[in-house]
């Protein structure tokens, strides 16, 4: 049984909500015990609750299918952890282009009502450009248990599989997977996808 303090969650105020979030992906074992499975970011797209992340944050390559729920984490105040008792339900997922879609359920673990989110327009009639800055928020596992930002600029761009990705310097580690990626004037324009490395 876990005991959470009620006031863990006094000050949940949705208007200063983030809209990245962190998602925890479970698996269900064949003993009906569920354990998690991985976890990486999100970011809320409609106000009633749809977020768009990577497919490798939900998937489960070993069995080539998505895991089993999800654990939706929202962040009300920078300086702390994000609040975990939310879930959600796969939507949609594509693996050639590395995006899914899930969506928050309707009330908590608690079975309180979810209220409209805070969103980002991912319609966004924006074009990234070489040196754009731009800022990286998520839940990376060397950020510590609070939202992550880093910031940088886009610094090229590249074809793979015949997607265009743009490169940036920002920091990034992984758990920031799907997280959110905006320009200087906080347009929502990508998500980290993934990472290329020669070091």
């Amino acid at each position: 049984v876990l005991l959470v303090p009620v006031a863990a969650f006094a000050d949940e105020n949705f208007s200063q909500m983030n809209p990245t979030v962190k998602v925890v992906s479970y698996k269900k074992l064949f003993t009906d015990n569920i354990v998690a499975f991985g976890s990486g970011s999100a970011t809320v797209i409609s106000q009633d609750g749809l977020v768009v992340t990577n497919n490798h944050v939900i998937f489960n390559e070993d069995e080539f299918k998505p895991l089993d729920t999800f654990e939706i984490c929202i962040t009300f105040d920078a300086s702390k952890e994000p609040v975990c008792k939310y879930t959600a339900h796969l939507i949609a997922h594509d693996k050639d282009l590395d995006l899914a879609i899930l969506k928050i359920n309707s009330t908590d673990v608690f079975g309180k009502s979810l209220p409209n989110l805070k969103t980002l327009d991912y319609k966004a009639d924006v074009t990234p450009k070489e040196q754009t800055r731009v800022q990286v928020l998520g839940y990376p596992g060397s950020g510590g248990d609070t939202i992550t930002i880093t910031q940088g600029q886009i610094s090229g761009f590249d074809v793979f599989d015949n997607a265009t990705y743009f490169k940036t310097d920002t920091d990034i580690d992984f758990g920031n997977s799907g997280g959110t990626v905006i320009d200087a004037d906080g347009n929502f324009i990508g998500i980290p996808t993934f990472i290329r490395s020669y070091a």
